[in-house]
């Protein structure tokens, strides 16, 4: 009764007060609150649960309002509404249903009226889960057409499960097996997408384990799971944003490089198993250089293009191109196929735009345009006008006397006899370690006449030799004959690698160059030692791709000033010292050998005391210099002095070393004094190795050689180590 009461007399002040506000004067602030009150209440909002929607023409669909309203359409040619909010579709076209409350107030809901569909598609045709993993299904109807309604439904709820059947399918995998998820339209089209349900995944795999690129690089990257198992979700996720991006995570990820560092991609199955990429990101590669830069492959044979960087920068991805597809193909990974006979070029092409050229040379005997004809090579030898010289040195004479009387014969052209001696050599000597003995050798008027008899010495005796001794030894040999070859010195592309350094002849005819290359004749013997005179009388001009010139030793008239006795007795000592201590060591090369490439472990520290090694160490907060100082002994003059350094950095996932090469530092070239001092300050810590060398050769052999166990010197290795830490 209390409450009935109370309601009543709520009815009655409202009666009141509605009665009152119409009789206060309108200027008053009373009326112009209580109007605005009336008027918000007449404007109440209308709400549905649809405002814009397409519907199939005869489709039917039920709009609702969130109050009382009556309905009515503004074409009823397009769409009927009955007061319930039944709407059907019976014309094509656009209408709007239109929804009024007792106030007054109004909402609309624009819809487009299209063909019944003709088909109806699943956004998957065939799919496969692994157990307990959710998927959500869409489908999409014939252009021109629409259905608002789409049913979804399995054929086994055992193995697949519904949790959403309206407009979109969405399911869960139950147990393995088979079913068929179906959608169907209003008119009754229906498409049907095969689920096949595996047992859920034990593991899931990258296809990366390990990847190093470069900033601004992208990258995606794929996963696999055990065999009999399933997992259509798989969700990708990075360690660290600020170094490395994903882009897209569902699938496959895909992600790009923002900032130098380390970061982890891992990816995630729905049942919780997972793999993770280490992604190590460098600095965009500022250069692209390759293990090998010229390929000389026969028809039919492979070869792998390896890039280089420096060891702060990097990339994963290399893209390569090639001039003549006809000649060789390579494909995305750098693998070259030789096709048939010619030369033509590939460009490598960094994901940061930088490019390098890769020279492919494929069994190209029958390519003139690089290539010479041996006969035609004769035929201007022949017009040149000869000056027979010997060398002065009996033994390399009489051993150049052997090699004419067996290989030219009576009756020879000068032509004739150069292939005669350039097909000895090719087919008689191999690539080997020079034999060095210690001879009493001439002192020439030019230098490099000495290192020319003496590299020939090699390969005339004992038919073994490098690059320089099969060269050296055709000089002699042609300058025998009467012709002006000289030695040259550059970088050659070779079967054995790519462009590295190099020896070979040069001859000139009345002003006319031609270049011999025994030695890489040699590496080209066909059957049975057949000689293909590939490198017989190459002109400059047609080989400029596969022969860089450093410079070019003209060998002389071998015009002898007396002799010299062989350089021997060489002895050398050096010291490194910081920090107040001092390693030293001295060594004489023992009789008979012409040079040392074995660690000698007698160090002297300070107070004379023996050795293991040459350790020094270095406070990384209180950095200081080290001190290298050599001192000749005994042994001639001048000579060089080289220092090389490797930094141990660390281990990579195998366990291997990573070794940063800091050298070459220092280059003494031909000094004069017998003492010589230089220094070198660490820029950041760790544990450094010094191979320092002492050593006695000409210019030609210093620029030739790469190292020195391919360069006939004499010389002695130290070696040092210095800990900064």
């Amino acid at each position: 009764m209390k409450r009935l009461f109370r309601r009543a007399i709520a009815i009655a002040l409202t009666s009141v007060m509605l009665t009152s506000a119409a009789a206060i004067p309108c200027g008053s602030a009373a009326a112009v609150q209580d109007s605005a009150a009336v008027q918000i209440s007449a404007n109440k909002t209308v709400k549905l649960n649809k405002t814009v929607m397409s519907l199939g023409k005869g489709e039917s669909f039920r709009l609702t309002a969130d109050q009382r309203v009556k309905w009515r359409t503004s074409s009823s040619k397009i769409l009927t509404v009955d007061q319930s909010g039944n709407v059907k579709a019976v014309g094509v076209g656009t209408a709007w249903i239109t929804a009024k409350n007792d106030q007054g107030a109004e909402r609309s809901c624009r819809i487009t009226v299209k063909k019944a569909p003709e088909k109806v598609t699943l956004t998957k045709g065939i799919l496969t889960l692994g157990v307990g993993e959710k998927f959500k299904l869409g489908s999409g109807v014939n252009d021109g057409s629409a259905s608002a309604m789409r049913k979804y439904r399995s054929s086994n709820s055992s193995v697949i499960k519904m949790t959403h059947t309206d407009w979109t399918g969405e399911f869960v995998a139950v147990k393995p097996g088979v079913a068929y998820v179906t959608v169907r339209t209003y008119n009754g089209k229906e498409s049907s997408c095969k689920v096949t349900v595996k047992p859920a995944p034990k593991k899931i795999t990258l296809t990366k384990g390990v990847l190093t690129l470069g900033v601004g690089e992208k990258y995606t990257i794929g996963s696999a799971i055990n065999d009999g198992a399933a997992a259509a979700v798989r969700t990708y996720r990075s360690s660290n944003n600020s170094i490395v991006k994903m882009t897209r995570t569902d699938w496959v990820g895909e992600f790009v490089a923002v900032n130098p560092g380390v970061a982890y991609v891992t990816v995630r199955t729905c049942n919780g198993k997972e793999s993770t990429c280490k992604v190590t990101v460098k600095k965009q590669p500022s250069e692209l250089s390759f293990e090998r830069n010229v390929f000389v492959l026969d028809a039919g044979k492979t070869g792998k293009i390896k890039p280089l960087y420096l060891s702060t920068e990097g990339a994963n991805k290399v893209t390569y191109s090639i001039e003549n597809k006809n000649i060789a193909s390579v494909d995305n990974n750098g693998n070259i196929k030789a096709l048939k006979t010619g030369t033509t070029e590939i460009t490598a092409r960094t994901y940061n735009g930088k490019t390098e050229k890769i020279m492919v040379i494929v069994n190209g005997v029958k390519d003139r345009t690089v290539y010479p004809d041996a006969e035609k090579v004769n035929a201007l030898l022949n017009t040149a006008k000869l000056k027979p010289v010997k060398t002065n040195y009996p033994d390399v004479d009489k051993a150049v006397d052997k090699i004419m009387a067996s290989a030219v014969k009576s009756g020879m052209t000068p032509g004739q006899k150069a292939q005669a001696c350039y097909k000895y050599l090719a087919q008689n000597c191999e690539y080997d370690f020079p034999w060095l003995c210690d001879i009493d050798c001439v002192a020439y008027e030019d230098e490099d006449d000495s290192h020319i008899v003496s590299y020939a010495y090699s390969i005339l005796e004992k038919k073994r030799g490098v690059c320089d001794n099969f060269s050296a030894a055709y000089v002699v040999l042609l300058k025998r004959i009467g012709f002006d070859a000289n030695l040259v010195d550059g970088d050659v592309g070779r079967t054995g690698g790519g462009y590295s350094g190099h020896a070979w002849v040069n001859v000139n005819i009345n002003g006319k160059h031609l270049s011999f290359d025994p030695q890489v004749e040699a590496n080209n013997l066909g059957t049975n030692k057949t000689v293909n005179y590939w490198f017989y009388g190459m002109e400059p001009e047609n080989t400029s791709h596969l022969y860089k010139y450093y410079s070019k030793q003209y060998s002389g008239d071998f015009k002898g000033t007396g002799y010299q006795k062989g350089i021997m007795y060489f002895k050398s000592r050096v010291s490194a010292s910081c920090n107040g201590i001092t390693f030293r060591n001295e060594y004489k090369l023992p009789e008979g050998c012409d040079y040392d490439h074995a660690m000698d472990d007698r160090y002297y520290d300070s107070k004379g005391n023996i050795q293991d090694d040459g350790w020094l160490k270095i406070d990384k907060n209180h950095i200081v210099p080290v001190k290298f100082k050599t001192e000749m002994q005994n042994g001639p003059l001048p000579y060089y002095v080289e220092l090389y350094a490797d930094r141990y950095v660390g281990t990579d996932d195998k366990g291997e070393d990573i070794i940063e090469r800091v050298g070459p530092m220092v280059m003494v070239e031909k000094s004069k004094n017998k003492v010589n001092e230089f220094t070198w300050t660490p820029d950041k810590p760790g544990y450094y190795a010094f191979k320092l060398s002492v050593y006695y050769t000409t210019r030609y052999t210093m620029m030739l050689a790469q190292d020195m166990l391919n360069s006939p010197a004499y010389c002695v290795k130290y070696y040092f180590n210095v800990d900064v830490d």
